[in-house]
């Protein structure tokens, strides 16, 4: 046997291993399939309005209905593994045993609620329903998620069990199954039904909901035009619709993948046909659609949670979001300018372009719904309520066009759309809520954070260096809310100790799981685009990376200036914001190669993103030192101190010298 060989025999039970812990397949809802699913969205989203908008029940109470209902409509839209296209028999029998489980949990929650930690004791019953949930809620974490966050429970979970056996500092005390079963279920240290469900249950559906009507009444299209009508005559014009459309549709997705499978159809085969490459057209979808997970007001979800572990309003972090967003969108589209002028990349072909009249006249109906969310989310009302005020204006304003109308066949459609976006969510969630509470119940979080504080050394920029560093792996093919829920145990509390602002490290670690999508070797982002590219996914994520450089810089400089989030006074953050944009220009220019109408040299790109950090950075004197330079080299060039002592000005001056000695 060659050593060839004997590789392959050895890594063959690995790949086995790999096959069985492959996601399952998407189901999409169809025939028979499609009422099943019907009988459960139709109830739980009158339900869910209900409770956003006059209701109110205990936490635990929602997130055991919205658990027990979304559980079981999982198991019916998830395949077991990618082989089986079809809903099978045994996906059947689990939804009916999610569904049985979930119920008897449900009825005894009023028990629950009242619980008393130590007194209070779990019947048979009770056991056996929590533990064969908690079972469902690993395998449902298989079939959705994947491997990554798979592997991450199933460490702690053997740590729960057997870290007693440890020694030192890593070591806690012994637990039986009763008591852990208890804790992943009722308990306030996490579990199940703990925060990240709960917020699934209360905010989550509703943004998701009000999404899928936009979407079902035209607004996709809607988004589409008005980017094409604003930037499709420009250099690069197919590409910056790319860009705009993608960040206008994140506003109601916030989900990378289904921004490249919604908006990338159209404009990855648009950008092809006009000649530009595979793997830059999807590089372009890939960074545009990534970055609609961190635009208000949906920010892919995680909002919601964020706004649950640090007690910041959902309204203020929006807001605060606003700027962070503009950054990042400023830095892809000035990117793909320079990169078009560089290589002349050409607009769309005027047939294809609308008109921005046409585009508002078919489609100003969508802004409605949109102002209504802002005007009560301003006022203050609760994040739910907004939400619900959202839908109801959607739906209202659908009726104004008989192609938009939403008729009772087409609103179940949306509510089972609802439903079937939220089965990789609700187990992201589920299992983030288990591994905070293992977290919580061994101590590891407090043992892990003094751990990363002694290898930084208390340092504020490693520190935040080696939470970037442990988000982005998280979150490699894993959804941002799960990759969050995470680090905001792990990594938050050792950032906040350094003297940091507990907003700041929140979003901080918000925006790099957001990045994840686009970071190899999974990129999620990349591989879809790579689907309709038809281009290699590490190709595209190399250029992705390429294009959204500029964004992995941005989060430490708004840690640095808080007033990037519009923290403190107002004239403070309008020079924060406007030093940062001149800053995000001068980096795009530096990597890009191109100032203005030429290319520009080695040096005088370095120089340049030496200006643009500098600028970046707070401080009055690195915003003057950086703003010169970079103004210096953009308008002359690296051979500006030449054209400024040129022979004809250094006879002047000789010369002048020579008046002044006489």
């Amino acid at each position: 046997m060659n050593s060839r060989s004997f590789f392959r025999a050895c890594m063959y039970p690995l790949r086995i291993m790999a096959d069985a812990y492959r996601e399952g397949q998407r189901v999409k809802p169809r025939g028979v399939l499609f009422w099943i699913i019907a009988a459960i969205a139709v109830p739980l989203t009158a339900w869910e309005l209900w409770l956003g908008m006059r209701g109110a029940m205990q936490p635990l109470t929602i997130a055991m209905v919205f658990g027990c209902l979304l559980f079981t409509a999982s198991f019916l839209t998830v395949t077991p593994s990618p082989k089986y296209t079809h809903t099978t028999l045994l996906d059947y029998g689990l939804a009916v045993v999610s569904l049985i489980c979930g119920a008897y949990l449900v009825f005894q929650a009023p028990r629950y609620v009242e619980w008393i930690s130590g007194i209070s004791e779990f019947t048979t019953l009770d056991l056996l329903a929590g533990g064969t949930l908690l079972l469902l809620a690993l395998e449902l974490l298989r079939r959705c998620v994947g491997l990554g966050l798979s592997l991450v429970v199933y460490s702690l979970l053997a740590y729960v069990f057997f870290g007693h056996h440890l020694t030192g500092t890593f070591s806690h005390r012994e637990m039986d199954l009763p008591f852990f079963i208890e804790q992943m279920i009722i308990s306030i240290n996490g579990g199940i039904f703990s925060e990240p469900i709960q917020v699934a249950a209360t905010y989550a559906f509703l943004f998701i909901l009000f999404g899928r009507i936009i979407e079902a009444i035209g607004g996709g299209r809607f988004f589409f035009e008005t980017a094409a009508a604003l930037t499709g005559r420009k250099p690069g014009g197919v590409a910056k619709v790319a860009v705009v459309s993608s960040g206008l549709f994140g506003m109601i997705s916030g989900s990378p993948a289904a921004d490249v499978m919604t908006t990338g159809s159209v404009t990855i085969p648009a950008m092809r046909r006009l000649g530009y490459s595979a793997r830059f057209a999807g590089a372009v979808e890939s960074v545009a659609s990534t970055g609609g997970s961190l635009m208000p007001p949906v920010m892919g979800a995680v909002v919601f949670l964020m706004a649950e572990f640090t007690g910041i309003k959902y309204g203020e972090i929006v807001v605060s979001a606003i700027p962070v967003a503009f950054l990042y969108y400023l830095s892809v589209y000035y990117q793909v300018h320079l990169r078009a002028m560089r290589t002349g990349l050409v607009g769309l072909p005027e047939n294809e372009i609308p008109t921005m009249r046409s585009a508002f006249t078919a489609g100003w109906p969508n802004i409605v719904p949109f102002a209504i969310l802002v005007y009560f989310m301003l006022e203050g009302y609760t994040a739910a309520y907004v939400a619900g005020m959202g839908v109801i204006a959607a739906f209202v304003i659908s009726w104004i066009k008989r192609s938009t109308r939403l008729t009772p066949r087409r609103v179940v459609e949306v509510c089972v759309g609802t439903i079937y976006a939220l089965a990789p969510l609700v187990a992201a969630v589920a299992s983030a809520g288990i591994v905070i509470g293992a977290l919580n119940i061994t101590g590891l979080s407090g043992k892990l954070s003094s751990l990363i504080f002694a290898l930084t050394g208390g340092d504020i920029f490693l520190s935040l260096l080696v939470a970037a560093i442990i988000t982005v792996i998280l979150g490699m093919g894993m959804p941002v809310v799960a990759v969050y829920a995470l680090v905001a145990v792990l990594v938050a509390p050792v950032l906040v100790e350094l003297g940091l602002g507990v907003f700041e490290v929140h979003f901080f670690l918000v925006y790099y799981a957001v990045l994840s999508a686009i970071t190899p070797p999974i990129a999620i982002a990349c591989y879809v685009a790579s689907s309709i590219a038809e281009a290699s996914p590490m190709a595209i994520a190399r250029d992705a990376l390429k294009l959204g450089a500029v964004a992995f810089v941005i989060p430490f400089m708004f840690v640095y200036a808080p007033q990037l989030l519009l923290v403190g006074p107002w004239w403070e953050s309008l020079v924060a914001v406007t030093t940062a944009t001149i800053g995000v220009l001068f980096l795009c220019m530096a990597l890009e190669g191109w100032a203005l109408a030429r290319s520009i040299g080695v040096p005088a790109r370095l120089i340049l993103a030496a200006s643009g950090l500098m600028t970046l950075y707070p401080g009055a004197i690195s915003d003057a030192a950086g703003l010169l330079v970079g103004l210096i080299v953009t308008f002359w060039g690296e051979g500006w101190w030449r054209r400024l002592l040129t022979p004809e000005r250094l006879m002047i001056l000789r010369n002048r010298r020579a008046k002044v000695g006489g």
